[in-house]
């Protein structure tokens, strides 16, 4: 089995929890695997990333063997995540538009059709499904930093803007909380299937 990342940082990890797996640094648009090299193909929670959805898929499809299967996961839209829709709003009111959208694009192929489609090109029969989720984070004050540096916004705010995040979430975010301060909302998930 092999893995592949453009992201280092995240080779780093995977290679920590997974040291028995081939590891290796690459664009998912050029794919550094043999052609017809794969039984399965896997995209978690990437593609809405991608500079090159289209040559991305293409490329999975050249690895594969007749008959492989791909699949593909990505977030259903903000809409369904009412966590993320809130804490986009905040974003967007305290900070502007760019760290909003910039929250908004891991949401971008969120709905059924847009995920079908944008695997169609390639793989003519493609089911999808809507998988149910929680997001979960020990408080409103993980949830911001999560955000803010691990995740979309690390280059977009600076440490005073995330403590006003945090400030904001504790007093805008709150309903997100159960009694003990730990946050839990509804996060589901798309995934995609198709045969080669």
């Amino acid at each position: 089995m092999q893995g592949v990342d453009v992201n280092e940082a995240m080779l780093e990890v995977a290679r920590a929890l997974r040291p028995d797996l081939v590891w290796t640094q690459g664009p998912a648009e050029e794919l550094p695997v043999p052609s017809r090299s794969q039984d399965r193909v896997l995209s978690q929670f990437a593609l809405m990333f991608f500079a090159d959805q289209r040559a991305a898929v293409e490329e999975m499809a050249r690895v594969l063997r007749p008959g492989g299967r791909v699949c593909v996961a990505t977030w259903a839209e903000v809409d369904a995540s009412p966590g993320y829709a809130a804490m986009v709003t905040l974003i967007r009111r305290l900070f502007g538009d760019e760290p909003a959208e910039a929250l908004l694009a891991p949401f971008s192929v969120g709905t059924g059709e847009r995920l079908r489609r944008a695997l169609a090109t390639v793989f003519p029969e493609v089911k999808v499904r809507r998988v149910e989720g929680v997001a979960r984070f020990p408080s409103l004050d993980d949830w911001g930093l999560t955000d803010v540096r691990a995740w979309t916004l690390r280059d977009m705010i600076d440490d005073a803007q995330l403590e006003r995040l945090q400030g904001e979430a504790r007093r805008v975010l709150g309903g997100f909380c159960d009694q003990g301060g730990a946050v839990a909302f509804p996060a589901p998930a798309l995934v995609a299937s198709a045969r080669r």
